[in-house]
């Protein structure tokens, strides 16, 4: 979706490498990424997993637009002059489709309010090309009501990916490495990855037999699409894609299902080589 929002918008995708443990944007290679490419406009990093990116000294510099799509309810990061939320139904706020964009520039969000409905003006001979991209009634009233039930829903996942996070750490013997959360920041806990130290593939296919299903996020990277023209190298993007699962994490989980999460995480580290 990223990558969507750069092309249809007419602009060329500069990529940038992530930090090896926040699995963010890194802003040292992004300072690389600027010196080498002084026309980038907008920077635009990815809350990952609930992990707000911090990009450095870059805000104020470029304009920064946050793909916050992971992003709602977490806190941190750095500044950005908009962020962009998802609200479909996988989120921590789910209307089932849509989504929210936040700024502090009211000249930004009047022109958005204006092309979100067709680039209607009040004086109709004002008005200019735009879009039919309108919250419906029937998402919005979802989205209240999944609102209303947000502090529960993130004090439950906080729980649950606590216990998860630290079964792993403690019990797996190293055979998964997980995201860093940094100080000062506040994760809602969108999805819990972890590094597979046998690929990922492998990992997948032993959870699958044990019962529990994961998602390769993320994968294949944007940068090995075999339209990118000359790709850059990215060595920490390709080892994270290669070696990353994101495991069951929900709003709503019974012990029991977190017990089998658990068993079948303990008996795929055992069945590793080393």
């Amino acid at each position: 979706a990223t990558l969507n929002a750069v092309i249809h918008a007419g602009l060329r995708p500069v990529f940038c490498d992530i930090d090896p443990d926040t699995w963010t944007m890194c802003p040292r290679a992004l300072e690389k990424v600027l010196n080498e490419h002084p026309g980038v406009k907008v920077v635009m990093p990815v809350n990952v997993f609930g992990v707000p990116p911090d990009i450095g000294d870059v805000a104020g510099q470029k304009t920064v637009v946050v793909d916050d799509a992971h992003g709602f309810g977490s806190g941190g990061g750095s500044p950005a002059d908009a962020r962009a939320y998802s609200l479909h139904a996988t989120k921590i706020l789910p209307a089932a489709e849509g989504g929210l964009l936040t700024s502090k520039d009211a000249g930004l969000l009047e022109a958005v309010r204006r092309l979100r409905n067709h680039g209607l003006t009040e004086d109709l001979l004002d008005s200019q090309p735009g879009f039919n991209e309108k919250l419906s009634e029937l998402h919005a009233a979802v989205g209240l009501s999944s609102l209303r039930a947000l502090p529960a829903v993130m004090a439950r996942r906080k729980q649950y990916a606590t216990r998860l996070r630290g079964f792993i750490k403690e019990k797996c013997g190293g055979a998964f490495a997980l995201q860093k959360i940094p100080a000062g920041v506040e994760t809602n806990h969108q999805n819990l990855g972890v590094l597979c130290q046998a690929g990922a593939e492998k990992c997948q296919r032993d959870l699958e037999s044990r019962g529990v299903g994961s998602r390769r996020y993320f994968y294949p990277p944007l940068h090995r699409l075999r339209f990118v023209d000359n790709p850059p190298r990215l060595p920490n993007t390709d080892r994270v894609a290669d070696s990353i699962l994101c495991l069951p994490l929900h709003s709503r989980m019974e012990e029991e299902t977190l017990a089998r999460i658990e068993q079948a995480l303990l008996e795929t580290s055992g069945s590793l080589p080393g």
